[in-house]
């Protein structure tokens, strides 16, 4: 689950008000969110998230209101036609689960401890014979004993065989871990916060490194860079962007950063620049393995010149490889 979701059904919480949460079972055809999507729908009809637009997201919030005000969880299929004509064009199954008694306050206790301390930790629900059960937040061992899954998912699953079981990896969205902080740096960290990144910069300029100029920013540390793999502790969640004040440094970060655990590796820089800089890699005792990490020069071919432009086709290029490791 979202840590915007799960904020917005704690914060109604708080207030003394119900909420309902319509997360996406299943799609089929061209329906447009995939398994796990989900949207908030307080009692007083306002919305946080989307399962879709269009008709389709009105259909599951006018649903999530009548629902909610019988305090009731249910699974729902709704079709979609193309505009204007009365054509099949696909469809998804939504469940909606109602956060309005005082079971809501220990779930949403269970999921923000989870996220608050990066546990291992699943919100799942089982559904039986297309009924909701109880949603409970378990760990690894725990889902793997109730659901008889041997390999839990990184992203969210509906099990196939009967009863079936929603599963929700509770994880905090994925770190960028920006190295420098330029102008491009700057137009980047804004664009990809907009994409649900937790944003990290690391700068050994100081006069760059202030928080003021990366207000979506999560952190902004300012320290050598041969200092910085210490402090950043690097998963296989995170994705690393290079672009700091020259050549020398570049290299200096991914020297560790490609032997590091990090899920994506980019640089910016020419062509000439990317090609001398991998000859000094591998001279220097990194595999070929390891050089293949690196994407660079990073961003899609769009023509992107100015900063903002080349923000724009980074953030693309991440979409791209989101999309393809899902």
């Amino acid at each position: 689950m979202e840590r915007e979701l799960l904020n917005a059904i704690e914060a109604e919480w708080n207030a003394g008000n119900a909420c309902m949460l319509a997360t996406v079972l299943s799609r089929r055809g061209s329906a447009p969110r995939g398994v796990g999507t989900g949207m908030v729908v307080s009692a007083a009809g306002e919305q946080v998230g989307t399962v879709g637009g269009g008709s389709l997201e009105f259909r599951v919030k006018q649903d999530a209101l009548t629902l909610l005000a019988k305090g009731a969880c249910a699974v729902k299929e709704y079709e979609i036609h193309a505009d204007e004509k009365d054509v099949y064009s696909g469809g998804v199954t939504v469940l909606f689960r109602a956060f309005a008694d005082q079971t809501a306050e220990t779930l949403i206790g269970q999921m923000r401890s989870a996220l608050e301390q990066q546990a291992e930790a699943y919100l799942v629900c089982e559904i039986v014979n297309g009924n909701p059960g109880e949603s409970r937040v378990l760990s690894l061992t725990e889902l793997q004993d109730a659901c008889g899954i041997s390999c839990p998912p990184e992203q969210p699953m509906l099990t196939e065989t009967e009863p079936q079981w929603l599963i929700e990896p509770l994880r905090e969205s994925p770190r960028v871990i920006l190295f420098g902080g330029g102008h491009v740096a700057q137009c980047m960290a804004r664009q990809l916060a907009l994409l649900d990144y937790r944003i990290w910069v690391v700068e050994d300029r100081e006069e760059f490194a202030v928080s003021a100029l990366f207000p979506a920013a999560e952190r902004v540390i300012h320290c050598g860079y041969d200092s910085a793999e210490a402090l950043l502790r690097i998963t296989k969640r995170d994705h690393g962007i290079v672009m700091s004040r020259g050549h020398e440094t570049d290299y200096q970060i991914l020297r560790w950063l490609l032997r590091s655990e990090a899920d994506y590796i980019g640089c910016i820089g020419s062509r000439k620049k990317i090609a001398l800089t991998k000859e000094r890699l591998l001279a220097d005792g990194l595999s070929t393995e390891q050089i293949g990490r690196l994407h660079a020069p990073i961003g899609l071919a769009i023509g992107a010149q100015t900063p903002a432009e080349i923000a724009v086709s980074v953030a693309a290029e991440l979409i791209q490889y989101r999309s393809s490791h899902v």
